[in-house]
This record gives structure tokens, C-alpha cells and sequence, in this order.
């Protein structure tokens, strides 16, 4: 006779908390989220915080850079980024044009040789 018990199923036994284990479990779930939390605060505060008040009206080598981008001429850095961007848009649809031209001339050759097997060359290269 065939077993059918939930185990001959692959289903694992049903599992009964009491309510200790689940409010054990929701308290353990607080306290991991607490600690991360105050570790994530502690990071920040000690990290970020406490630097910026330590170096207050100070020469850090983080204002030095901060001056060098502000004094920086924005105008003429921007003007040349544009340009090439452009530059390189440019290069790539001449690269993609110059492909697809040579892929459909192929094309074109082997569907006209299909249609005329006797056809000869215009003599244009491409």
C-alpha cells in the first residue's frame, strides 16, 4: 500500500511557534535592525561630521581641490567636452554608414548576379 503521509509528498511537517518563539523572533528582528541603524548613524557622524568640524576654516586638501574646480574656467572646458562628444557621435555614424553601405553593395551584387548571372561590372568601387 502506498505511503501517504505529508513526508511521502516532499513537503516538509507543518511547523508550530508558540507565541515565546514568535515574539522571540519579532525582538531579535528589532535588535539586527537597531544595531544596523546605529551603525549606519555612527558611520555618518563619525565619518562625515566630526572631519568637517574638526577642519573648520581650515586648508584641507578637500578645499584645495573644491578651489581648484570653482576657479576653474567652466566655459572653455565645456565648449571642448561638447565638441568632442560630437566629434566622436560623428565618427560613429560615418564608421555605421560606411559599413551599411559596403553590406548592402554585396547584398545588391549577389541579388543582381541572381536575377542576371551574365551581368557585368559598372567598374564603380565603393
Amino acid at each position: 500500500m502506498a505511503d501517504t503521509s505529508p513526508e511521502s509528498y516532499g513537503d516538509p511537517p507543518p511547523v508550530h511557534l508558540t507565541e515565546a518563539t514568535v515574539r522571540i523572533l519579532a525582538t531579535e528582528r528589532i535588535i539586527k535592525t537597531a544595531i544596523i541603524v546605529v551603525g549606519s548613524v555612527g558611520w555618518v557622524y563619525y565619518g562625515i561630521a566630526v572631519p568637517v568640524q574638526a577642519t573648520a576654516g581650515k586648508e584641507t586638501a578637500l578645499s584645495v581641490v573644491y578651489q581648484a574646480i570653482v576657479d576653474f574656467d567652466l566655459h572653455v572646458v565645456l565648449s571642448y567636452a561638447v565638441a568632442a562628444v560630437f566629434f566622436g557621435l560623428w565618427r560613429k555614424e560615418r564608421r555605421t554608414r560606411i559599413t551599411a553601405v559596403k553590406r548592402e553593395n554585396r547584398r545588391n551584387r549577389e541579388l543582381e548576379k541572381m536575377l542576371d548571372p551574365n551581368r557585368t561590372s559598372s567598374g564603380f568601387e565603393e
